[in-house]
Formats: structure tokens, C-alpha cells, sequence
């Protein structure tokens, strides 16, 4: 019995720490005063994220992620109303703040709430 307990044991933690969120995940609010219309993202575990407007209310882009590292995100979105068009985003997420990045430029900063 000890045999499979110490077989299962680091099983079972690597199972458990895949699971784990990234450290992306909640919802983060604008910090900077910059030309974004983007005041908050909120990045949920499943892999989707929405981008919302100057009034927190109104969805201006709706998202996939997928972590490129475990600081870093990659974004693909589209407008609500034209899902035509990717556009595409990093988040960096660094001592508590993220970066948006397009086009390896960083457009506004964030922080979790």
C-alpha cells in the first residue's frame, strides 16, 4: 500500500497544479491615461476574455486566449459586431500589473481588481 501511495502522490500534484488558473485570469481595470478605448478586460479561466469600453458596460471586443508563458498571454479578438477581423493582443503581466501590447507596443496598463 505505502508502494502506490508514493506513485500516486506526485500523479496526483501534477494533475492538480495543471489546473491551477494563470495568473492572468479576473478582471483588470486601466491604469494609465492613454488613447485606449479599452478601460477593463476581464479574462475568465476558460480561455475567453472581453475587452470593455469607456463605460465598463459595453463589450467592445470579445476574445481567445492561450498562455504563452506563465506571465504572458496571447489574445484574438473581434468586434461584437464585426467578426470578420483579428485583431491581436499581449498581456504581460509583471509585479501585479499587465501590459496590453499590439504589435509589440504597449497601448495601456492594468491592474487586477
Amino acid at each position: 500500500m505505502h508502494k502506490i501511495s508514493l506513485l500516486f502522490t506526485p500523479l496526483l500534484t501534477l494533475l492538480v497544479s495543471a489546473c491551477s488558473p494563470h495568473p492572468s485570469s479576473g478582471q483588470w481595470h486601466k491604469l494609465t491615461i492613454v488613447e485606449s478605448e479599452i478601460s477593463m478586460i476581464d479574462v475568465m479561466f476558460d480561455g475567453k476574455a472581453q475587452m470593455y469600453g469607456a463605460d465598463q458596460k459595453q463589450i467592445i471586443r470579445r476574445c481567445f486566449w492561450a498562455g504563452q508563458d506563465s506571465k504572458t498571454i496571447a489574445l484574438t479578438c473581434v468586434n461584437p459586431d464585426n467578426t470578420d477581423v483579428d485583431i491581436k493582443y499581449q498581456m504581460r503581466i509583471l509585479d501585479g500589473q499587465a501590459n496590453l501590447l499590439q504589435a509589440d507596443q504597449t497601448i495601456a496598463s492594468f491592474r487586477k481588481q
